[in-house]
């Protein structure tokens, strides 16, 4: 979980590098100036969107999940690095044991925009 306070969103991205047990490095990549999820064996890039600016928000990325829907076959094995490169204030960065429960929305199979709707959760502070 990211607690941020964007100030806009100009060069807004999050970056988590990820190693699997075959110790290959793989990178989550979420920026606010990606138009399309692209996909290839070392990194996934997934668009943000629309992001509150203004107002503290809890970003909150399943990592376990996004690893599973993005890099088939890969065995999570740790989280290696954090980047954060936008114009704001970092409260805190942390873990959770448990998911943090996403509002319901409404299911589109094959529909990626949907899963990483699903996967993503934002909540205003």
């Amino acid at each position: 979980v990211f607690q941020l306070y964007l100030f806009h969103l100009k060069n807004f991205s999050i970056e988590i590098a990820i190693s699997d047990t075959q110790k290959t490095k793989h990178r989550l990549i979420f920026s606010t100036h990606l138009k399309d999820f692209n996909l290839n064996y070392f990194s996934a890039l997934i668009p943000l969107g629309e992001f509150p600016i203004g107002v503290w928000v809890n970003f909150s990325v399943d990592v376990l999940g996004f690893v599973t829907h993005c890099f088939k076959g890969m065995t999570f094995k740790s989280i290696d690095s954090v980047m954060v490169s936008a114009d704001c204030k970092i409260r805190r960065i942390f873990t959770m044991r448990g998911k943090i429960k996403a509002p319901e929305l409404e299911s589109t199979e094959g529909n990626i925009n949907n899963e990483i709707e699903r996967l993503r959760y934002m909540s205003h502070s």
